[in-house]
């Protein structure tokens, strides 16, 4: 049996928004130092626009994505709910609260905040993609993949909800394959790792997950295809070298 090593899950794209009419000048400059990784500067100035009533949600708002960014969950959260409580009907706050749950490691909070910015803005493919992950994460394999599955319908050329719908495919594959009675991955599946892989043709892991499909599908040649790019790109990925390995012996080629 190969050895399985957890996988991570694919980061969901940044948290600031892009600076919307009639913005602060001091918000706008927050952003950019959060853009450019400079975290305490933005705290700093962010800090001194909570005194303005008409700017605080917003500087809440990007107080939390410091905090998340620097790891500090507790206050991501704080900082998020402070956001909501002014001013709840923002998606993008509650996609904030999410992630700064998710850091917290409150996942089953997170969830509900993601589905509470997805009922704001059914259309947001960002907070489809991270209901997603936390969902995966809980072993929800099929929610998962319906979560990605909307993200892309969204956006098609989404590649993050491409990735993590192919991570969340091969991990469905694998608790198929130890139940009784497993299913054999579909041809609709099949291709969505297909189409990650030609958005994303330098990732290892996307070749790999793209392989064990085809291989469990009974398509040992193209298996074979995959394992290769995928050692072409990760030569130390042991576990592309065992799946390799049992695709050439089934062929008759080892």
């Amino acid at each position: 049996m190969s050895r399985r090593h957890p996988r991570r899950a694919t980061p969901v794209g940044k948290l600031t928004p892009s600076p919307s009419q009639g913005e602060s000048a001091g918000l706008a400059k927050a952003q950019s130092l959060l853009s450019s990784g400079q975290l305490a500067q933005a705290e700093a100035l962010l800090l001194f626009e909570l005194r303005d009533p008409v700017a605080r949600p917003e500087a809440n708002y990007l107080l939390a994505v410091a905090a998340v960014l620097s790891n500090r969950g507790d206050a991501a959260v704080a900082y998020a709910q402070a956001a909501i409580d002014a001013t709840p009907l923002v998606q993008r706050y509650w996609f904030a609260l999410g992630r700064a749950l998710k850091a917290n490691a409150q996942v089953t909070e997170a969830m509900q905040a993601y589905r509470r910015a997805i009922e704001l803005d059914p259309r947001y493919a960002e907070a489809h993609v991270s209901l997603g992950i936390a969902l995966r994460q809980a072993g929800e394999h099929d929610d998962a993949i319906r979560c990605y599955q909307r993200a892309i319908e969204i956006n098609p050329h989404f590649g993050v909800a491409h990735a993590n719908l192919a991570i969340a495919i091969e991990a469905r594959a694998e608790a198929d394959a130890n139940t009784p009675g497993g299913e054999t991955p579909g041809t609709e599946l099949i291709e969505a790792t297909a189409h990650a892989v030609q958005l994303d043709p330098g990732n290892a892991l996307l070749q790999r997950n793209h392989g064990t499909l085809l291989f469990r599908a009974g398509k040992r040649s193209e298996a074979c295809d995959a394992f290769n790019r995928a050692l072409g790109l990760a030569p130390a990925d042991v576990e592309s070298c065992l799946r390799l390995g049992m695709c050439l012996r089934l062929l008759g080629q080892f």
